[in-house]
C-alpha cells in the first residue's frame, strides 16, 4: 500500500517538479533557519540534505540539482558570517558550502536514479500485472523450508479461495480431479529431480464446478538443496471448451466427409494433398498413403491433365475458388466425368494456406447430355426431314389444290360451251333442210358442224381433265390391250423414233374405260414423238405393284398396275414439268398443240381411281409412271343388243332448260323428231306445265335455277307419276350419279337426240307389255 501512495506521489509531483523542488528547498532552508538558534551548528545541513533527498525520490535529478544550487545559495547567504550579506566570505566557509552542494549533488543523484530504478519496476510490476490479468493467469509459490504454498489474488479466485484461506499442499491435492490426480504426483516428484515442468489438469474450485488449470512451474536449489517451487497457473477452460467443439466439430466433420458419396480432398497451398476420404479412395482402388502430394494428377485422364493444370494455376493466381470438369480413372481401368471444386482457405495475413475441395461424379448427367444432344440431333434430322416431307406434302397439295381449281374452272367452262355448241350444232343441223341442194350453204354448214365437234372434242379432254366425263369402265386384260395398240401407237410415232415394249406375262387386269385408256396412250405417244424431232426411243414397260400406305406421295395404296413410258427427248425444265398436266399449257408452237393432252391423261388417271406423275429433266427425256388399279371382276366380251325402236306419234314433250337460246333449239330439234314441245325454265314452272298439260315425255337440263336441279325433278316425277319418261341433258357428261334416269350430253345432234329418245321410250313400251303381261295373268 506505501508503494503505491508513493508512486502516486511520484506521478502528482512530476507534472509541477521544478516548483516543488524550489518550495521544498526554500522550506527546508526555512526550517533550517528556526532551528539554527537551537541546534547551533550542530547539525547545520541535515534538514536540507533530508530535504534534497525527498525532492531527488519525488521530482528527479534536474529539479533537485536546481534545489541543491538554492540550497548552497541560500546557506552562503544565511548561515556563513557575514549573514544577510553578499560581501566575501571567509575562505573555509565556502569550502564548507561548496563541499555541501557537492555531497547534495551526489545524494540527489543516488535519491534520482533510485526514484529511476523504482519507476521502472513500478512500470515492470504493472505490465506484469496487466499481461497476468489479460491471460487470466496467476503466481504461485511452494516453499519447502514450511511446505506452504502462496498463490496470488488471481489464482485464488479461480479456486475459489478467500484471501484468509490456509493454502498447502493438502489443500491443493484435494483441489485436484481424481482422474488427473495421479499424474500430478508423477509430476511433483519429477520436478524435485528436475527444474522445469508444465501440465494441464482439471480442478474443483470450492465454489463449484469445474476448471481446467495449466500450470507451469521452476525449482530453485541452494546447493543442490531444493529451496522452493515458483510458477504460474492459468485458466484454460475456455480453452478446452473451444477444442472440444472443434474436436467434436472436426469429428462431425471427419464423419461428414468420410460418409458423404462425394470425393473429399485437401491440400496446401502448393497443391500437395494431406488428405483424400475414403469415397476417393474406393474409387481409384488406391492407398491413402500412395495418392498424397502430387499423385492425384496420376488419376486423371492423360488428355485433361494439361488442362486441369493450368486452371488450378489460374485459380492460385487469382486467388479464387478452381473448379474443372474431369475425367478420372476408376479402379477397374474405367474412366467417369468428375466436377472437381476446391474453395481456398486463407491464412491471418491474407495468403492462401490450404485447399478444401470436392468432386462430384456427374459421368451420368454426362452421358445424359451426350445422349440429349444426340437425341436433339437426331431430331433435328427428323424435324428436318419431316420439314422437307411436309414441304413435298404441301407442295403436293398446293399441286392437288391447284389442279383441282382448274378441273372446277374447266368443268364450269366445259359445261357452258357445251350449251353454246349445242346451239351452233342443231341449229346448223335445223339449216341442213333449207340449205338442201344449195352446194355453198352445205359447205359453210359442214365446217360449222366439224368446227362445232372439234369443240365438242375439247370440252371431252376439259371434263376428263376436271374428271366430270363419263367414263364406261371395264376390267380389260392391260398387256393384251397394249399388244393390241401396238400398230395405232407405231403409226403416230415416226419412223426414227424405236418403239419399245417390256410386259410381263402375269399382268393384273384392270378397271378403265378402254376408250379413254386408248385416247391417253395415243395422247402420251404424240407427246414423246414431238418432243424427239431428230429421232430416240419411246419405251413402254408395265409391272404389278403393291403400295403400303404412305409409300406413294400420291398417297395411294393397294393393288395396282404401273404403266411405264419413257422417251430419250429434250425433256422438260423443273418449272415446266410442275405445269405440264395444266389445261391449255404447252410448249409447242402456235397450232401444233391445244395443251389438253397430258390434261386428258391426268383426269382419267384420277377418275379411274389412279393416278399419274411426270419426271423429266431438261436434255435427259421424260418419264411418266400411270398407276391403274386392280381388278379381279372378269372381262367382259362385246355384244350387240338390238331392240326394237318404237314410234310415237303426236307426242307432247315438255323442256325444261334456263338457257333461252339452247332451249329454243332444242325445241326445234323435237319437233323435227315429231313432237310437240311445251317449255319451262325451272321446276316450279314445270310442274305448273305438268298439271295443266297431258305431258307424254320429259326433257330436262340437269342444273336448273330455284334450288331444284333436273334429277331432283326427275326423281319428284319418279314417285309421283311412274310411267313417264324422264331424259336428262347436262355439258357435264356424267358428272354425278344418274339412278338409271338416260343421260343425253351436250351438244347433241338430231340424230343422238332421236336415238336417245327411242331409247327412252323404248323402255316404256317394254315396261308397258310388262304391266299389259301381269294384268292379262291376273
Amino acid at each position: 500500500m506505501n508503494e503505491t501512495r508513493l508512486f502516486e506521489w511520484m506521478r502528482a509531483a512530476s507534472r509541477r517538479r521544478y516548483s516543488i523542488a524550489i518550495a521544498a528547498a526554500l522550506l527546508a532552508t526555512a526550517i533550517r533557519f528556526a532551528l539554527d538558534p537551537l541546534v547551533g551548528h550542530a547539525a547545520p545541513y541535515v534538514v536540507q540534505i533530508s530535504a534534497l533527498v525527498i525532492i531527488g525520490l519525488l521530482c528527479g535529478l534536474r529539479p533537485a540539482l536546481l534545489a541543491v544550487a538554492l540550497s548552497a545559495l541560500l546557506a552562503l547567504f544565511l548561515f556563513v558570517p557575514p549573514r544577510f550579506s553578499f560581501a566575501v566570505h571567509d575562505l573555509k566557509d565556502v569550502i564548507g558550502v561548496v563541499l555541501f552542494a557537492l555531497a547534495a549533488s551526489l545524494v540527489v543523484y543516488v535519491a534520482a536514479t533510485g526514484r529511476h530504478l523504482l519507476k521502472r519496476l513500478h512500470e515492470s510490476e504493472t505490465r506484469l500485472t496487466a499481461a497476468l490479468d489479460a491471460s487470466n493467469m496467476g503466481t504461485w509459490r511452494w516453499r519447502a523450508g514450511d511446505a506452504q504454498l502462496d498463490l496470488d489474488e488471481r489464482l485464488r479466485r479461480v479456486v475459489g479461495w478467500p484471501l484468509d484461506h490456509p493454502a498447502g499442499i493438502a489443500e491443493m491435492e484435494a483441489l485436484v480431479m481424481p482422474t488427473d490426480f495421479e499424474q500430478v504426483r508423477q509430476t511433483v516428484r519429477r520436478v524435485r529431480d528436475g527444474e522445469f515442468f508444465d501440465i494441464e489438469f482439471r480442478v474443483r474450485p470450492a465454489n463449484g464446478g469445474m476448471r481446467w488449470l495449466a500450470v507451469r512451474g521452476m525449482a530453485r536449489r541452494n546447493n543442490r538443496r531444493l529451496v522452493e517451487i515458483t510458477g504460474t497457473a492459468r485458466d484454460i477452460t475456455s480453452r478446452k471448451q473451444n477444442e472440444a467443439e472443434l474436436s467434436a466439430s472436426e469429428q462431425r466433420f471427419r464423419a461428414l466427409i468420410e460418409t458423404m458419396p462425394l470425393q473429399a480432398w485437401m491440400c496446401d497451398a502448393n497443391g500437395e494433398c494431406d488428405y483424400l476420404n475414403q469415397a476417393f479412395c474406393e474409387f481409384t482402388g488406391l492407398p491413402p498413403e500412395m495418392q498424397m502430394g502430387q499423385r492425384w494428377i496420376d488419376v486423371l485422364h492423360p488428355a485433361d491433365r494439361y488442362t486441369t493444370l493450368g486452371k488450378w494455376k489460374d485459380a492460385v493466381a487469382a486467388r479464387q475458388p478452381y473448379e474443372v470438369t474431369v475425367r478420372m480413372r476408376r479402379h477397374d481401368g474405367a474412366y467417369h466425368w468428375f466436377r472437381s471444386r476446391g474453395q481456398p482457405i486463407y491464412d491471418t495475413r491474407g495468403e492462401i494456406a490450404r485447399w478444401i475441395g470436392v468432386d462430384a461424379d456427374i459421368d451420368d448427367i454426362v452421358r445424359a447430355r451426350e445422349a440429349l444432344t444426340r437425341s436433339n440431333d437426331e431430331l433435328e434430322t427428323l424435324v428436318a426431314s419431316r420439314t422437307q416431307a411436309l414441304a413435298e406434302a404441301e407442295a403436293r397439295l398446293f399441286q392437288a389444290q391447284k389442279m383441282e381449281a382448274l378441273g372446277q374452272l374447266t368443268g364450269g367452262v366445259a359445261h357452258d360451251f357445251n350449251n353454246l355448241l349445242s346451239v351452233v350444232l342443231g341449229n346448223a343441223e335445223l339449216l341442213e333442210k333449207a340449205a338442201a341442194g344449195n352446194a355453198s350453204y352445205e359447205r359453210r354448214l359442214e365446217s360449222i358442224r366439224m368446227a362445232a365437234q372439234r369443240g365438242t372434242s375439247l370440252t371431252r379432254q376439259l371434263l376428263a381433265f376436271a374428271r366430270r366425263q363419263e367414263l364406261h369402265p371395264e376390267t380389260i386384260c392391260l398387256a393384251e390391250r397394249l399388244r393390241g395398240l401396238d400398230d395405232m401407237l407405231s403409226r403416230s410415232l415416226r419412223s426414227d423414233v424405236e418403239l419399245s415394249w417390256t410386259l410381263p406375262p402375269a399382268l393384273w387386269r384392270v378397271a378403265v374405260d378402254p376408250t379413254q385408256f386408248d385416247l391417253a396412250l395415243l395422247n402420251l405417244a404424240v407427246n414423246a414423238r414431238d418432243a424427239m424431232e431428230k429421232g430416240g426411243s419411246f419405251a413402254i414397260g408395265a409391272s404389278n405393284v403393291t403400295l403400303r400406305p404412305g409409300e406413294h406421295p400420291s398417297g395411294l395404296a393397294g393393288d395396282f398396275v404401273r404403266l411405264t413410258l419413257r422417251d430419250s427427248g429434250v425433256g422438260m425444265s423443273e418449272d415446266v414439268a410442275a405445269r405440264a398436266f395444266d389445261p391449255f399449257f404447252t410448249t409447242k408452237d402456235v397450232g401444233k398443240g391445244s395443251g389438253l393432252g397430258l390434261s386428258q391423261v391426268y383426269g382419267f388417271a384420277h377418275q379411274s381411281g389412279g393416278t399419274v406423275r411426270l419426271a423429266s429433266e431438261a436434255g435427259r427425256g421424260t418419264e411418266i409412271e400411270l398407276l391403274l388399279p386392280r381388278s379381279d371382276a372378269p372381262t367382259l366380251t362385246d355384244a350387240v343388243i338390238e331392240r326394237p325402236v318404237p314410234h310415237l306419234h303426236g307426242g307432247t314433250v315438255l323442256l325444261i332448260d334456263d338457257d333461252d337460246e339452247v332451249a329454243r333449239t332444242t325445241a326445234e330439234l323435237l319437233e323435227q323428231c315429231g313432237f310437240r314441245v311445251e317449255q319451262a325454265r325451272d321446276a316450279a314452272s314445270a310442274r305448273t306445265r305438268l298439271g295443266a298439260t297431258q305431258i307424254d315425255l320429259v326433257v330436262t337440263d340437269v342444273v336448273m335455277p330455284g334450288g331444284t336441279s333436273g334429277l331432283d325433278l326427275a326423281r319428284e316425277l319418279r314417285r309421283a307419276r311412274p310411267g313417264l319418261p324422264v331424259l336428262l341433258m347436262t355439258g357435264f357428261a356424267g358428272s354425278f350419279v344418274t339412278e338409271g334416269f338416260p343421260v343425253l350430253a351436250k351438244p347433241f345432234t338430231v340424230a343422238q337426240l332421236q336415238a336417245e329418245l327411242d331409247a327412252v321410250l323404248g323402255q316404256q313400251s317394254a315396261s308397258l307389255a310388262a304391266e299389259i303381261a301381269i294384268s292379262t295373268d291376273a
